[in-house]
């Protein structure tokens, strides 16, 4: 199947704990649904299938079931509409949804309407559908155990209620039983006089507060509470004794914070009532306490990742934006830069214009840079990626680094005495440590301290941690998670870019890293860095020795870029250099019009990115009828000729954008197997 593997059910299968559950499967694809109804019928379930919302509407309107698995994307009746006909219908019956490959938009959707729960296409391993199914079916039935207690309890609170007041010759065997019910309840029973006194409170308030039944007797109910929590209890109480006996409210919920005997604060809800006496009078109040914690915290968690989530969807959309604003304005300042280098090679070093130009390079250089910070965050930089020892790549660094910061900051280095190898792009490294240390002395104006450590016996396995820490002034919290966005900056107008800390985000990411920022006004700031782990050092390649040597001036090259500024500034600087130059803006035209050409190509020199046909599907068409052909891949993207995750595949000749007159000559000789002195 496409989505889901058939073989889990074999691996990890659990026997369902409730073999009468009944699933209702509805998917569109009548091979999932048979995968499903398989592996959940093996696993206990009674198991209903449907091929769309429709008929599964049907089929819940005919047969009861326990849950409902379903797919988003249907004909006739897709999953969104039917999670809400099922609210109407079923408000209490889960509903756990299947969403498309990726769309994780879709599965929040969903949650959002009324979904229980959410499954990610593709389904490696069945055994989590199980898991889940479980997961949710204990929900119902403890939400259920806990409305049915909830009830039974203020049944009896309000049955004990009127007895006492029906009749005093039953006080003893009400009482005898209330106490019995309350003193092995897992929520706090209570009972208070009308001036917030306890007069009874049960066992378990000990592992709710702190304090045993006798002390908390001895405490009123508004010093175990919040200020806010008073003022809520106190609303309520003056509102409903001003009212007539008949028409106080019989009972009431709310939720409020008590303080526990160690000063901790926990979340409760309570459920009270009114103890009238034998005339109808109002002498108390009775209730029950219970733990909300792991409610409100499940419910907190759940708001953050949510919020997580829309935040990394936000930075992956900037990312994409930058990037290919960065790609595009590299193509343009290719010619900028290179035809001014040109130029200024023809006058005389005390010409006017030979300055002009220089400063039109200059321009185009500190754009070129800016450029490169922005592919840096979006993650389409290329990298040089090496086996690297961490520790000694900080240690090699370090004497740059306090060449570069101000005196009154101390640099302080703790490094475990054996290597940690990465695989890294040591100058990216650089980069981040430069970055994150010059933003650290901004943060320290009248001097401090910067540890830069890599702990011993603390990063998971899998793991090379690093941490950055300064004893600056510190952060709110609110700025923290705007920190690594491009162009945001908390220093003045004109001292920063707001790009440092973006860059330091893109280069650990397309390490394959993760990077987390602490910080507190005042206490200083910590980045704490983790790379995955090189087990071993490796050992670089030998160079590669060209198998021939072209002379220059002799050598042809076939230049294929779609970009038509780039590929003239191409062609001029290579015919300059002595080559013959063939140039062709459209890979497949080029293909079609190989066969047209007599001379001997030793060269292709290609962009990557190119319509139908890339830049490696043409130079392996085109070694078809030339065996002997090189090529040198150009592009912005570092992503073009990566296999996945933004290493340069060693083996390909690559030069990225935007291109020198230097670079571009250096490197076509490097690959045509030339020396300085044989290229023309």
């Amino acid at each position: 199947m496409a989505h889901l593997n058939s073989d889990a059910k074999k691996d990890g299968n659990i026997p369902a704990r409730e073999p009468a559950a009944v699933i209702l499967v509805i998917d569109d694809e009548r091979a999932i649904r048979q995968s499903l109804q398989g592996f959940l019928e093996d696993c206990g379930y009674t198991v209903w299938c449907a091929e769309n919302g429709k008929q599964g509407l049907s089929v819940l309107a005919e047969k009861s079931c326990d849950l409902i698995l379903v797919d988003l994307r249907m004909p006739e009746m897709d999953g969104f509409e039917l999670i809400e006909r099922v609210k109407q219908i079923a408000p209490e019956l889960p509903t756990v949804v299947i969403s498309g490959t990726g769309v994780v938009r879709d599965a929040v959707s969903a949650i959002r309407k009324g979904a229980a729960d959410y499954l990610m296409k593709p389904i490696e391993d069945l055994s989590v559908v199980q898991h889940i199914i479980e997961r949710n079916l204990e929900r119902v039935r403890l939400r259920r155990e806990s409305q049915s207690h909830q009830e039974h309890l203020e049944e009896e609170v309000a049955r004990r209620t009127e007895e006492l007041s029906a009749s005093n010759a039953k006080l003893r065997e009400s009482e005898s039983r209330y106490r019995l019910l309350a003193e092995n309840a897992t929520d706090v029973i209570w009972t208070m006089d009308l001036n917030g006194r306890f007069t009874y409170a049960s066992p378990s308030v000990i592992d709710l507060l702190g304090y045993s039944p006798e002390e908390r007797l001895q405490i009123p109910m508004g010093q175990l509470m919040t200020p806010g929590s008073r003022e809520i209890i106190a609303r309520r109480f003056s509102q409903e004794l001003t009212l007539p006996v008949d028409q106080r409210s019989a009972k009431g919920t709310v939720e409020i914070q008590h303080v526990k005997k160690d000063g901790s604060l926990i979340d409760v809800e309570l459920s009270m009532s009114w103890i009238l006496d034998a005339q109808g009078e109002t002498v108390g109040v009775q209730g029950i306490t219970r733990d909300i914690s792991a409610r409100k915290q499940a419910a907190q968690e759940k708001q953050e990742l949510a919020e997580q989530l829309r935040h990394a969807q936000k930075m992956e959309s900037i990312g994409r934006l930058v990037g290919g604003i960065a790609h595009d304005i590299n193509n343009f300042l290719i010619p900028i830069i290179g035809y001014a280098d040109l130029m200024r090679a023809d006058l005389a070093s005390d010409d006017p214009q030979y300055l002009r130009l220089g400063e039109i390079e200059k321009a185009g250089g500190l754009a070129r840079d800016l450029i490169a910070k922005l592919m840096a965050f979006s993650r389409k930089q290329v990298l040089d990626v090496q086996t690297a020892d961490l520790v000694q790549t900080i240690q090699d660094f370090e004497k740059i680094l306090r060449a570069t910061l101000r005196e009154d900051i101390t640099v302080e280095l703790r490094l475990p005495a054996t290597p940690k190898y990465i695989k890294a792009d040591v100058s990216q490294i650089s980069q981040i440590l430069m970055n994150l240390a010059v933003n650290a002395q901004d943060a320290m104006p009248q001097g401090g301290k910067l540890a830069i450590e890599i702990a011993e016996g603390i990063s998971p396995a899998d793991w090379v941690t690093l941490s950055f820490s300064d004893t600056g002034s510190g952060m709110e919290q609110e700025l923290l998670a705007n920190i690594f966005e491009p162009f945001f900056t908390t220093k003045e107008q004109g001292k920063g870019t707001g790009l440092g800390l973006s860059m330091v985000h893109g280069i650990v990411k397309q390490h394959g890293g993760n990077i987390e920022v602490a910080s507190q006004i005042g206490k200083g700031t910590k980045f704490t860095i983790r790379f995955p782990r090189c087990r071993e050092k490796e050992q670089a390649p030998p160079d590669a020795i060209a198998e021939k040597t072209v002379i220059a001036g002799r050598a042809s090259i076939l230049v294929v870029e779609d970009n038509e500024l780039v590929r003239e500034f191409v062609g001029t600087v290579l015919r300059e250099q002595g080559y013959r130059v063939l140039e062709d803006g459209d890979a497949q035209h080029c293909l079609d019009e190989i066969g047209r050409i007599e001379e001997h190509i030793d060269l292709l020199l290609t962009d990557v990115v190119m319509g139908s046909v890339n830049g490696r599907e043409l130079y392996q068409q085109l070694q078809e009828s030339l065996p002997d052909l090189k090529v040198l891949y150009m592009s912005g993207y570092a992503a073009d000729v990566i296999a996945d995750r933004g290493v340069l595949d060693s083996r390909a000749d690559f030069i990225p954008k935007p291109l020198t007159v230097e670079s571009l000559t250096k490197k076509v000789r490097e690959v045509l197997g030339q020396t300085e002195s044989s290229a023309g």
